[in-house]
């Protein structure tokens, strides 16, 4: 499969690879929310196209951007006050900043992160099977995160395999031509490698547990002056989560029309992604494994993780849905 190829298809997917972020100047009493253009934050655009952040009170601006380290990367050089990032994102920026907490996730996946190996593989279901494999994914990312857990559950040392690092788009391509034999990409890379026009690629069946959440980071310069602010756009999230719930085909619709999505492409990611507010310890524990991972293989400076409780901002969702925190229990 073509470069070129991969690119038609992600840009019928909606998924842009490169364009130029705008500036937002926030009102006086307003939020910047830099939203990440990924199905994960359909609780957002739910909440954006029903008006339910008005309606709360809440005067939003929206930075669109691709992916939670870009969204990240606006909250943290001051140019929004919030942003949409996996934990993973938030979990490494904190070995070098502490200006930031997580308000609440807003959705879960368990399988938004796939394996997928060329047909001429083989089984893969044993550690020799594995024995002299290539997998392609980015070095340091949930990607590469991914593969490792997925290999030592089935007791295969991922130090006896050869890891190539290639972004999503270079990885599908790779699989196809047979220059890597397994990649580990997150969606809509998955869903390519496997449903594409003519791709060879068969999703392995996932090994760990390991699940995706994707989150609400604000600023610490809100928490205490701004919470009331906060909750009011968490209850407006909540809207829009409950609206998925209550009516998904039109939360489909609304997806489809934001990120401009194919609608096989909706129907292959909504079983496996969960909307729902929540601060919980599953959350705690996984960033601290993720933090332990990448310390081990120096993706991060120092050699201590930080304390991650103190990057959870409570008070907000305790407002906005106190059933939704579970910190502790």
């Amino acid at each position: 499969m073509s470069t070129s190829f991969v690119c038609r298809v992600l840009q019928r997917l909606g998924v842009a690879l490169l364009f130029s972020l705008p500036m937002a100047v926030p009102a006086a009493d307003g939020l910047r929310l830099a939203v990440s253009k990924s199905p994960h934050s359909l609780p957002v655009f739910v909440a954006l196209e029903l008006g339910f952040f008005a309606e709360e009170g809440v005067d939003l601006q929206v930075i669109d951007c691709v992916g939670g380290p870009s969204c990240m990367r606006e909250l943290l050089e001051g140019r929004a006050d919030l942003a949409t990032a996996s934990e993973m994102t938030a979990a490494f920026s904190a070995f070098d900043r502490s200006d930031y907490a997580i308000v609440s996730t807003i959705a879960t996946s368990s399988s938004n992160l796939k394996l997928v190996a060329n047909a001429q593989a083989g089984a893969l279901a044993t550690p020799r099977d594995w024995a002299g494999k290539r997998i392609g994914t980015s070095i340091g990312s949930a990607g590469h995160y991914f593969v490792e857990l997925h290999l030592l559950a089935i007791n295969v040392d991922p130090r006896g395999l050869t890891i190539v690092d290639l972004g999503p788009e270079k990885a599908v391509s790779a699989l196809q031509s047979g220059q890597v034999d397994v990649i580990a990409v997150w969606e809509p890379f998955g869903y390519i490698a496997a449903k594409a026009p003519g791709a060879m690629g068969r999703v392995l069946p996932r090994a760990s547990a390991y699940v995706q959440t994707f989150n609400l980071v604000a600023a610490r310069r809100l928490f205490g002056a701004r919470d009331e602010a906060l909750a009011r756009l968490l209850r407006a999230v909540d809207r829009g989560e409950q609206f998925i719930q209550d009516k998904p085909e039109e939360a489909k619709a609304i997806l489809r029309k934001r990120l401009q999505l194919d609608e096989g492409f909706v129907a292959w990611f909504w079983p496996s992604t969960n909307f729902r507010l929540g601060l919980d310890q599953a959350l705690l524990r996984t960033m601290e494994s993720e933090a332990r991972w990448a310390v081990r293989e120096g993706q991060v400076r120092g050699k201590a993780s930080p304390n991650f409780m103190g990057f959870l901002h409570t008070a907000p969702l305790m407002s906005a849905k106190p059933s939704a925190v579970s910190l502790g229990r």
